[in-house]
């Protein structure tokens, strides 16, 4: 075959494939139909940070007796002072015991979100069966608001007047030696641990005994990997376990600050979250081809009559 045949022939080859590979991607092909609308038949749902302080698992949460009327909330705190003595027989000056107290007041705010969806919305989620619109969005602003709960009991807002864990005037503060979450050896963790242990047992007169410590991912990490000493085959984690068998929860929790950890004790009269109205739908309502649902609560910050149950490590 001579060289304009085979050049005529290779282009008629590449004329045939260009062809068939635009064919293979016209949308009215059947093949590259099915490509693009073939669905499996599972649903991979987005996964999001757990909330575990508006959920309820690291501090009690509740309406205590409080109106979700109430604009606000107050408490009062009452202790015992004075002195006894030896005094001489028939003496008319005696030591005195009498009471001390305070009161403390907080506001209580609502906190909102909403959903919406059209009548074609509802149409479309029923023909691809793979969830429910109303119920699916109903769980979105379940999500939305435990989210911003949960930041709260953490942070408060100081604008607000809000208190959180973290933020309750009159909590003992501890500074670490070393950063946990890298450098800080096994020695130092323990003994700024300790630090923070005593802030709490030591400096109450034995009074208050934390039950809990929790902190950040990246610190927890380090702490179920680190081995305590050159002679040891426990980590740093099971070494603390160890050594304060008063603490029952030992967790972490990424919403916290990478550079602080909470020991605290979960007795729901040293610390609380006040929530008098817990999340409740409004009547769904229909606006033309739209449905509109709101929801609410109410919230009145953290509560914590024994601010000394409680201390923050900083800067690990």
């Amino acid at each position: 075959m001579d060289t304009q045949a085979l050049n005529d022939n290779a282009r008629a080859y590449a004329d045939s494939a260009s062809r068939v590979m635009s064919l293979g991607r016209r949308e009215d092909s059947p093949f590259a139909r099915n490509l693009v609308l073939s669905t499996l038949s599972e649903l991979f749902r987005w996964e999001y940070r757990g909330t575990p302080w508006a959920s309820g698992e690291l501090i009690s949460i509740g309406p205590w007796g409080i109106s979700g009327g109430a604009r606000e909330y107050g408490y009062l705190e009452i202790g015992h002072v004075g002195l006894a003595g030896i005094v001489a027989d028939g003496s008319s000056d005696l030591p005195t015991a009498t009471l001390e107290g305070d009161y403390h007041t907080s506001r209580i705010f609502t906190v909102a979100t909403s959903i919406y969806y059209s009548t074609q919305d509802i149409r479309a989620s029923r023909e691809q069966g793979f969830f429910d619109i109303a119920s699916e969005k109903v769980a979105a602003a379940r999500e939305a608001h435990d989210r911003l709960i949960n930041d709260l009991i953490v942070n408060g807002d100081a604008s607000l007047g809000l208190s959180g864990v973290l933020t309750i005037p009159g909590l003992s503060v501890v500074a670490t030696t070393g950063d946990w979450a890298t450098t800080a050896t096994a020695a130092q963790i323990v003994a700024d641990f300790g630090l923070a242990w005593s802030a709490i047992f030591d400096e109450t007169d034995a009074i208050e005994n934390p039950d809990a410590a929790v902190f950040p991912a990246a610190v927890w990490t380090r702490l179920t990997t680190l081995i305590n000493s050159t002679s040891s085959d426990i980590t740093v984690l099971d070494f603390l376990k160890r050594s304060y068998p008063g603490i029952s929860l030992w967790t972490y929790d990424p919403s916290l600050p990478s550079d602080t950890a909470v020991v605290y004790s979960r007795d729901k009269n040293r610390l609380r979250v006040v929530m008098p109205l817990s999340l409740q739908p409004l009547p769904l309502v229909q606006d033309g081809l739209q449905f509109r649902m709101a929801f609410e609560s109410r919230f009145g910050g953290v509560m914590s009559p024994k601010p000394k149950s409680r201390a923050l490590l900083t800067g690990i």
